[in-house]
């Protein structure tokens, strides 16, 4: 557990209102929620509570007062999460770590909160080069591997510092992004959940633009169909009816290009599976379950967890012409929809999913459900292919920070290469809003 994210604005408001007080630091609390599933956890950071004097305020020490330990106390358990001390070091123009004194005030706190809070207490510092910190747990400190300051721009703040790449593959790559981008996308790790049409290219495109490590989950197995859309696999690979998660992390070790592929042949809706999306900094959803896409439009609405999700859509005219090839990304985004807002799931279909086959089956033959077991879908690799390329492109916009104007949901008809924006405000009334940290 040490993976820390927090939204991009309350990241910038905090920042902003504690280094206005340089030269001298200055700090305050924030709720700190633990996310867990399965075995996987992340805390996130929630509300800044404000307007609480500190008890000693100068160039290279900052306490809080008994009064803001106690307001603090109290809104946590109010909330039944734990804190986050966010202090400032306005001096250093780089990612910062804790101080000597840091780590005697944290140790300090973190023995006081002990039996007092209902969650994690961490310790973060923030500076005009970026954050840091670390998280009290059983009467020591951890170092955060990870600060995830996550919105349209998702900005990484690593705790080991990353070290550059000679390879010469990365030559070109790195005149596009510069060698600190080139840096951060060397050192993420991307969960693709679905790894067929859609889903296999999405991570052969990653592999080969150097993502560390990947993490593939898919419960199904390769069919003869598969040939000609799955990427990184055989003609061999499908006959024999590997399972698809399998056989596209093989495929691209056999790349040699450096990403570590573990396969995961698991449902998403397992508990198992999704909670290994946690310590992930970027989670692409590329399944046409609607139940899948629920699970991850709640962990990533819990867990400031960026989701990149896409899907495809071929129409025929009755004459059997191809009228249409649609290709849609949606980014979930802390402050931004999540997919129940969009209206992209439908809940009826989503307690179908959820039924047991047996069940299913039986309302099924008895004329109760119809359409949810159409057979497959008409598809294509170069349609496939758009939305990978589309998908993985968001995620360099998300690094380099080109998404600032950009609809988080967006739609291309391919043959016309028609685009579509929708809204990217939350519905107030969704579901989401129980899930957001407060």
């Amino acid at each position: 557990m040490t993976y820390l994210a927090i939204s991009e604005r309350s990241a910038e408001a905090i920042a902003s209102s504690l280094l206005a007080a340089a030269p001298a630091e200055s700090g305050m609390f924030a709720l700190a929620h633990l996310v867990t599933r399965g075995g996987g956890a992340r805390i996130v950071v929630g509300s800044p509570i404000w307007d609480v004097e500190l008890a000693q305020q100068k160039a290279g020490r900052v306490e809080p007062s008994g009064r803001m330990i106690s307001a603090a106390v109290s809104a946590a358990n109010r909330e039944r999460c734990g804190l986050a001390f966010i202090h400032t070091h306005p001096g250093d123009p780089r990612p910062p770590h804790l101080s000597a004194l840091d780590h005697e005030t944290t140790t300090r706190l973190g023995a006081a909160f002990d039996d007092l809070l209902d969650g994690p207490f961490a310790s973060l510092v923030v500076s005009p080069g970026g954050w840091g910190g670390a998280l009290y747990r059983d009467h020591d400190l951890a170092p955060l591997g990870t600060v995830a300051v996550v919105g349209r721009h998702l900005r990484l703040f690593r705790e080991k510092a990353l070290r550059g790449s000679s390879e010469e593959s990365d030559s070109r790559q790195r005149l596009l992004l510069g060698e600190d981008g080139n840096l951060i996308l060397r050192s993420l790790k991307v969960a693709v959940v679905g790894v067929g049409g859609t889903g296999s290219p999405i991570a052969e495109i990653l592999a080969r633009i150097g993502v560390a490590e990947l993490l593939l989950i898919d419960p199904d197995t390769l069919d003869p169909s598969n040939a000609r859309r799955v990427f990184a696999v055989t003609s061999d690979d499908a006959r024999r009816g590997e399972p698809k998660a399998r056989a596209v992390a093989r495929g691209l070790k056999q790349l040699h290009l450096g990403a570590r592929a573990t396969s995961v042949e698991a449902d998403v809706r397992q508990p198992d599976a999704h909670g290994q999306l946690l310590d992930c900094d970027v989670v692409f959803g590329a399944t046409d379950n609607h139940a899948s896409r629920s699970v991850l439009t709640e962990l990533s609405a819990r867990g400031h967890l960026p989701l990149i999700d896409v899907g495809v859509r071929a129409g025929l005219r009755r004459s059997g012409e191809l009228d249409a090839l649609y290709v849609e990304r949606r980014l979930q985004i802390p402050d931004g929809p999540c997919l129940w807002c969009w209206g992209v799931l439908d809940a009826e279909r989503v307690r179908l999913e959820l039924m047991p086959a047996f069940e299913r089956d039986a309302l099924a033959a008895e004329g109760y459900i119809a359409g949810l077991d159409a057979g497959p879908e008409p598809t294509i690799a170069p349609l496939t292919v758009t939305a990978a390329g589309l998908a993985t492109t968001t995620l360099l916009g998300l690094l380099g920070g080109g998404l600032d104007a950009t609809p988080l949901r967006a739609g291309l008809e391919v043959l016309r290469v028609e685009s579509i924006g929708y809204g990217d405000e939350p519905d107030p009334d969704c579901i989401c809003r129980r899930w957001r940290p407060v």
